[in-house]
């Protein structure tokens, strides 16, 4: 879904929203090649359904490797179906965290922690980089060979050889990015609403997407790992005090209101598909509950946009 952040050296430093709140993806998912396949129906004559349940060689993606072709998606998924709800334990604990934790810090002074911060950043780097790079692959793979409409609507893609694994690491790094909140309230920097709001919605809104295997999940999955790819470097070099421009945290933010409204515009074109007749994995539930998501990410972030990078003394401090 869409789906805070803690590299910035100094919480007044004007960044990317996930500056105080890393988060959630526009996908290097290609949005060009989206557009280009619009159009463009896939190669094969049978249904989607049907292909779904075959055995598909991955031509144009690269070979697995042993973790990836080893991994049991289908077992992993049945396992988590029972126990997925306990998200909403997770992330309810996560808000009580936050606050109790600025409580504890009140009072107390601010803690440094720039290599370890730097050290998290930067692992939370390279695994959005690998994820980004081979969830792309096999989802672009997808729309090429059986066309737009089938790789936002089969579900199945959740449980599958390489996507299955990925799939696996997306839904879980959704909790260890609450570890994000911990250097903000420790160092004692800003912590505005938009950051926990969003680590916690992303949560359950991500659990609950993987254990019903709706269709768009993977895309939306290449999307938060895109923009992630791009995010956590920035924050790993600003957390190792080397100078980047503000040009790059104004990207950032923007690939983030990008990614709500296209992560909106998905959901609307899957609704429309479901009731036009046409088999989708997909429900009135999961539109409802996503809608809310991007619905409100893309109200925030853009807030978030404009009060950051339009408003006068945003410029004024620029400058």
């Amino acid at each position: 879904m869409g789906w805070s952040s803690n590299g910035c050296t100094r919480a007044e430093t004007v960044g990317p929203a996930n500056c105080h709140s890393t988060s959630h993806l526009l996908s290097a998912c290609s949005f060009t090649y989206l557009v280009t396949s619009l159009g463009q129906k896939g190669r094969t004559t049978a249904g989607w359904r049907e292909m779904a349940d075959t055995n598909v060689t991955f031509q144009h993606v690269p070979p697995p490797f042993t973790f990836e072709k080893d991994f049991d998606g289908p077992e992993f998924h049945l396992w988590f179906s029972n126990v997925w709800k306990s998200g909403y334990v997770l992330a309810a604990a996560y808000v009580v965290l936050v606050w109790a934790g600025r409580w504890y810090m009140e009072e107390r002074p601010a803690y440094n922690m720039r290599s370890a911060l730097a050290i998290w950043s930067a692992c939370l780097s390279v695994f959005s980089i690998m994820g980004a790079l081979r969830l792309n692959a096999v989802w672009l793979h997808d729309v090429r060979e059986r066309g737009l409409t089938h790789s936002l609507c089969d579900g199945h893609s959740l449980t599958a050889p390489i996507s299955g694994f990925w799939a696996v690491a997306f839904t879980l790094s959704k909790a260890v990015e609450f570890g994000d909140t911990f250097f903000i309230v420790a160092r004692k920097q800003k912590l505005i609403f938009l950051h926990w709001y969003h680590h916690a919605l992303t949560l359950v809104a991500v659990w609950y997407q993987y254990v019903n295997k709706t269709g768009p999940a993977l895309f939306f999955m290449c999307m938060n790992f895109s923009v992630h790819a791009l995010m956590y470097p920035y924050y790993t070099l600003r957390a190792s005090r080397v100078r980047v421009p503000k040009s790059v945290a104004m990207v950032i933010t923007t690939l983030q209101v990008l990614q709500m409204i296209t992560g909106l515009a998905v959901i609307f074109y899957v609704y429309g598909v479901v009731k036009s007749g046409r088999d989708c994995d997909w429900s009135d539930e999961s539109f409802y509950m996503m809608f809310v998501v991007y619905g409100s990410f893309a109200v925030l972030f853009l807030n978030f946009f404009m009060k950051s990078y339009l408003s006068k003394p945003a410029r004024d401090k620029k400058e």
